[in-house]
């Protein structure tokens, strides 16, 4: 059996023209010389305060998700090493750390880092599609709010599943 893409499927159910390609948004906002979110690049944004006051509103409006996902990442990684990919300003580091958990956070905005380490020394600025770390070197990742603002999020996907070991956490 012939194994669609995810062009060839959109493009059968009269989504996308034959013979085009998808693009992920954030390719789309970046061709069209436009922002499809400020998040896609805080530093730059000339809105780093709001942006950040704005991750800290929204961290408590979202904290019955967030205990449900430490009490998950508890159960089924014990003392285990969590990347929390995009971790921003490290609201979900100290929630880990608390559970017994060894968090690492990793975000591409310096200033979102900046107060991350107010949280966790254990925090890494890179790219989440190239990520700095050894196969199978975390017992689980947390992933939120992130795949919308990178150009490539399947190769993203592909990067957390390669850092994060068998039987793993995602």
């Amino acid at each position: 059996m012939e194994r669609l893409t995810a062009d060839s499927q959109l493009a059968a159910q009269g989504w996308l023209p034959p013979g085009s390609k998808c693009v992920a948004p954030t390719a789309w906002a970046r061709r069209e010389g436009t922002a499809l979110s400020s998040f896609a690049d805080i530093d730059s944004s000339g809105r780093v305060d709001s942006l950040l006051q704005y991750l800290d509103k929204t961290d408590h409006s979202m904290s019955a998700f967030k205990a449900y996902v430490v009490a998950a990442a508890k159960r089924y990684a014990p003392g285990g090493r969590i990347l929390d990919l995009g971790c921003g300003v490290g609201h979900d580091l100290a929630r880990l750390a608390q559970a017994g958990l060894k968090p690492v956070g990793l975000d591409i905005s310096n200033q979102a880092l900046l107060r991350a380490k107010d949280s966790s020394s254990a925090v890494v600025r890179a790219a989440a599609e190239r990520l700095p770390f050894p196969d199978d070197s975390f017992d689980g990742c947390g992933i939120e709010r992130v795949l919308q603002h990178v150009e490539e999020p399947a190769l993203v996907v592909a990067e957390v599943l390669r850092v994060v070991g068998p039987g793993g956490l995602v």
